[in-house]
């Protein structure tokens, strides 16, 4: 769009005259489309994303675990008397905390009945043992350290929301978004700079025009949504998010280093399907890396409270990375010429890798956990972040 949409005098002047605005300001076109799209996308989120803070969503407090006023849930199985809400520091204790505790053990009751008491946690029809589906109990555990917080039923909010985890995630984030970021300013300058010589080209570009490089651009946004849309969530399903993660980590360097060798392709391979396999590898990359490490922030925060300050935290420094990107990698291109523009970004990428062996992978792999209700199975075996497969091992189905 923006390699069509520039200089729209000096390519259209049926329709935008040369002594116009669009003539004085060659490139306020395409600006002004961005500009539109982004305001669309903003009156999209508003209207149709919802909130997850569960300060401002009443209703999903009680998913999260939270014993308050407004989350005492009803439906047919509930006793007619409700129970008086509690003050946190009396809540009820759960059947799931109640196992791994040992203050109190789920109660079964053969079933068919109707609650005695006012308390729904004494509903014997949930602890009935008339079911010809195979129950088993699951085995007590103890929380891993950074998800006590994000499973304590009490409504304290964590002291901090930027622990290990959620601080390096954040960095190698950071890392990557000024890298990729270095990429998407480099490539069009790269692709309209002429050559200065034939052979490698140390200093120089391929020497397109502008409407080719908006070709480019263009089938490049295809190439992503071909692979945002049926390679990622095939990938990510098969590798899981921290292995995938941990993969295009150590190789993103690769995406960097082969570009300025595109001037050097035989004569009988065409300098444009060069820079598709390019543009294929980077986006391949990109997709996969950016949502993994997203997922892992996620995983990495110790509760859903503070989600708003994690990710706060990660798009700003992210932000500060896409900034400063572009002037620093300019600078080099204009010093030392663009195949070390290029390497600049691998070098960063290869800091990322670095960064791996800091990140405490059991603050941000989240692993497979059963569903329990009063010491039953609940039938569902939860996955990282719902791409990894079911495992056989302790896998129980109650329908």
């Amino acid at each position: 769009m923006g390699g069509f949409l520039a200089q729209p005098a000096r390519y259209y002047p049926d329709i935008f005259p040369p002594d116009g605005l669009f003539g004085k300001f060659p490139y306020l076109l395409p600006n002004l489309v961005a500009a539109v799209v982004i305001l669309l996308a903003i009156i999209q989120g508003l209207v149709f994303l919802k909130e997850t803070n569960p300060r401002l969503h009443p209703s999903r407090q009680e998913e999260d675990g939270e014993d308050t006023e407004n989350a005492i849930s009803t439906d047919e199985r509930s006793p007619l008397l409700q129970p008086q809400p509690r003050h946190p520091s009396q809540r009820r204790i759960s059947a799931t905390e109640g196992l791994s505790t040992g203050r109190r053990r789920p109660s079964f009751i053969a079933g068919g009945g109707t609650p005695t008491t006012s308390d729904p946690s004494f509903d014997i029809r949930r602890s009935s043992m008339s079911t010809i589906h195979s129950i088993h109990i699951i085995p007590s555990q103890e929380p891993a350290p950074h998800q006590s917080q994000n499973q304590n039923l009490s409504s304290d909010t964590p002291s901090t929301p930027f622990n290990g985890g959620v601080i390096t995630i954040t960095i190698a984030l950071t890392l990557m978004c000024y890298h990729q970021m270095g990429f998407g300013a480099l490539l069009p300058i790269y692709l309209l700079d002429s050559s200065s010589k034939s052979g490698f080209e140390f200093f120089g570009g391929l020497g397109y025009t502008v409407h080719a490089v908006g070709i480019f651009m263009s089938v490049n946004g295809v190439i992503a949504l071909l692979i945002q849309a049926f390679i990622f969530p095939l990938f990510v399903s098969t590798l899981g998010v921290w292995h995938s993660f941990l993969l295009f980590t150590i190789i993103y360097p690769i995406s960097y280093i082969i570009i300025p060798f595109l001037s050097t392709l035989p004569a009988g391979i065409p300098t444009s399907a060069g820079i598709y396999v390019a543009l294929t590898i980077q986006n391949f990359f990109a997709i996969i890396y950016y949502p993994c490490a997203l997922i892992l922030l996620k995983n990495a925060a110790p509760g859903r409270r503070v989600l708003g300050r994690v990710n706060g935290l990660a798009m700003s420094a992210c932000s500060g990375a896409r900034t400063v990107a572009p002037p620093l990698v300019g600078i080099v291109y204009s010093w030392a010429g663009s195949a070390f523009a290029w390497w600049s970004c691998a070098v960063v990428a290869v800091v990322a890798i670095g960064e791996l062996w800091f990140i405490p992978r059991e603050m941000v792999e989240s692993e497979g956990v059963v569903s329990v209700e009063n010491g039953l199975v609940g039938g569902k075996m939860e996955s990282e972040m719902g791409v990894e497969a079911v495992r056989e091992e302790g896998e129980a189905e109650v329908e």
